[in-house]
């Protein structure tokens, strides 16, 4: 049995081994698999596209399979869904209207390769949902831990208890490392900013295990015409607040400062190593995202060698500024600033806008409205971290509105005192470079299928999801 082309399958379960093999045995066959590990990661599969079936569990953190297909015979009755289950089927409650069911131990692949066929050939007739617009699924943590979602047109209001991955103890999560009173299960602190109170607000420490290794020297060194290095640098993780519930986006704007304040102090040390020709900030927000460790966190890495996503950017602003003497992203963002198709939000300060040729949905960048070439040197006064603390807060509760999952990485200037640095290169950095950070949400796993490499494809226009962002309901 082969699929064609068209046909899509959304695989909704939170077992990763489960996931695997059908998602593996679909794409054998011939359909674009993607998948989501529970109920609100499949809110934002569908958001992002509208698959031609829909495969479930029952039984998932967060949204179980019966809140999703509660959402989906309501919005999308027209997809066929599929219920895999390790709950027999006498156990199956009433409201779960799937097409078709199998227990998790006794189905064959044929036979549900042969059932998914038939459906995505002739879906079983259903009424077509009320004409008019939808409003958005709001998906948000609220302020006693719990994850809301509501849909004012299809679904009842959820609320939904974190389900933790550490055991509560007397003051708090008491076997997180990066929880107050916990510091001695994690490395030395590097950096520490104090909230009045007797207790750190932000702290950073070696992330555990590194990515890189701050001993030593990279030794680069040829190999052919290869190059070999050692793996030398530093990874750190900025633990952003003692509450081991509360993301940053929900953080004070004072608090959010703080956070801002911790990475211009770290980038600004680790630029004073001359081994180290990047350093950058990144910080991955949920499952989908690749997020390592529940406690809200952000990371930075200094490594001795340029990204080559950084090394091509830095070649186009320098040839732009050849070209015309002015910097590509001032140029950029005063014509989204003068447009407003693209904007998301703006003030005297910063902006925040979809770019023109967006890699995913909803991807956002956001950088000074005045020409700042390094963010270390650009933030260096409390009040400047404040506004831009409050202007960040602001984007992330939008994006977390329609997405709650997402990369941030910040993109600034290169070590330029790098001891390996080509003398001269970077003569115009300081005016054809400009700092921003980048959000590119995580609406889907990485396909299994083959794809160009740097081609990206894109199922909603960034005028459309500027719109929406700037539209967003959050509190």
């Amino acid at each position: 049995m082969v699929g064609q082309l068209s046909d899509r399958v959304l695989l909704v379960d939170d077992e990763p081994l489960i996931r695997k093999l059908i998602s593996g045995r679909l794409v054998a066959a011939g359909y674009v698999v993607r998948v989501a590990v529970d109920g609100l990661d499949a809110i934002g599969e569908l958001r992002a596209g509208l698959p031609d079936l829909i495969i479930s569990d029952i039984n998932m953190p967060r949204m179980s399979g019966i809140e999703l297909l509660e959402v989906v015979r309501k919005r999308f009755p027209q997809i066929p869904v599929i219920v895999i289950s390790a709950l027999s089927a006498d156990d199956i409650p009433e409201e779960v209207t799937a097409d078709a069911y199998y227990h998790k131990n006794g189905f064959g692949f044929e036979q549900l390769l042969q059932t998914i066929s038939a459906l995505t050939r002739k879906p079983p007739p259903r009424p077509a949902p009320p004409e008019g617009d939808h409003k958005p699924v709001q998906a948000r943590w609220d302020d006693e831990g719990h994850y809301v979602v509501e849909c004012p047109d299809c679904m009842r209001r959820t609320m939904v208890p974190r389900s933790p991955r550490f055991t509560r103890g007397a003051h708090g999560f008491a076997t997180c490392p990066l929880c107050p009173g916990q510091e001695a299960l994690s490395p030395q602190t590097i950096y520490s900013d104090w909230n009045g109170n007797g207790s750190w607000q932000v702290r950073v420490t070696p992330h555990v295990p590194p990515l890189y290794q701050i001993e030593g020297d990279a030794k680069r060194r040829a190999e052919g015409i290869y190059d070999r290095m050692c793996a030398v640098g530093a990874h750190e993780v900025v633990v952003e607040s003692p509450d081991h519930d509360t993301a940053l986006s929900r953080l004070s704007d004072k608090d959010v400062a703080h956070v801002v304040r911790a990475y211009v102090s770290r980038i600004t040390d680790l630029k004073k190593d001359s081994r180290f020709r990047y350093v950058t900030v990144f910080r991955n927000q949920g499952t989908l995202a690749g997020q390592d460790l529940e406690h809200p966190h952000s990371q930075i890495a200094a490594i001795p060698f340029l990204p080559r996503r950084v090394a091509y950017e830095l070649r186009t602003y320098q040839h732009y500024f050849k070209l015309k003497e002015r910097c590509i992203l001032c140029d950029i963002s005063t014509q989204e600033v003068a447009d407003q198709v693209r904007t998301v939000a703006w003030d005297g300060q910063f902006v925040a806008f979809c770019p023109f040729a967006s890699r995913e949905p909803y991807e956002t960048w956001i950088l000074p409205v005045g020409h700042y070439s390094s963010f270390e040197e650009d933030l260096v006064t409390w009040d400047r971290q404040l506004h831009f603390a409050r202007f960040l807060k602001s984007i992330l509760r939008r994006l977390e509105a329609v997405t709650p999952a997402y990369h941030l990485v910040l993109h600034t200037t290169p070590n330029v005192s790098a001891s390996f640095d080509r003398q001269g290169l970077w003569k115009t950095l300081a005016d054809d470079f400009h700092w921003h950070f980048e959000v590119l949400p995580a609406s889907q796993p990485k396909s299994t299928a083959y794809s160009v490499e740097e081609t990206y494809y894109n199922s909603l226009r960034p005028e459309l999801a500027a719109e929406e962002l700037r539209n967003a309901y959050f509190v």
